[in-house]
């Protein structure tokens, strides 16, 4: 469960009470949130932002540079499979300990699924949905309290921490 008091924002307490490794953030805008994250990143932690659009992704890298962390993150204008792939080929990153999600809430179920399909999300992966009260969200919300392998633990206003717990499956006998 998060506090948004505790570290100034949903993302930073979820940065503060989980200390994620590897950190995959979709939706950049403006770079502000990436700035807020990897001022609480653990200095080997690293944080893929996904930004679709060219343009605003520039601006975001930018601030994130002026902010001074330049080694601690990757901005990537690209698509999430494109991001997905960089991850484990470019950044040698198997597994996300922590995803937010606050892009457009329309793809919030197929990018959910394209990153179960990879494998990309560790066990205990931690997802932070923002917007989730927008209408576009619906079939996500329905899909992740109908599927065994996420646990919603909070949810305070528009904004959901969701834990993702798939079935460990042994070797077959």
């Amino acid at each position: 469960m998060f506090s948004p008091c505790l570290c100034g924002s949903p993302q930073g307490a979820a940065v503060c009470s989980h200390s994620p490794k590897s950190l995959l953030e979709l939706g950049t805008f403006c770079g502000y949130s990436a700035v807020r994250i990897l001022r609480l990143l653990p200095t080997t932690g690293k944080l893929l932002t996904v930004e679709r659009d060219p343009h605003t992704a520039d601006v975001a890298e930018e601030m994130i540079l002026v902010a001074g962390f330049k080694h601690s993150q990757v901005e990537s204008p690209v698509t999430l499979l494109v991001a997905i792939a960089q991850l484990q080929s470019c950044y040698g990153i198997s597994s996300v300990d922590l995803l937010v999600m606050k892009h457009n809430v329309a793809d919030y179920l197929a990018d959910l699924q394209t990153l179960e399909n990879s494998r990309i999300l560790s066990y205990g992966c931690v997802l932070l949905v923002l917007k989730s009260h927008l209408p576009g969200a619906l079939q996500f919300l329905q899909y992740v309290h109908h599927n065994a392998s996420f646990k919603v633990v909070s949810q305070v206003m528009d904004v959901m921490e969701i834990h993702y717990l798939p079935p460990i499956t042994g070797p077959a006998l």
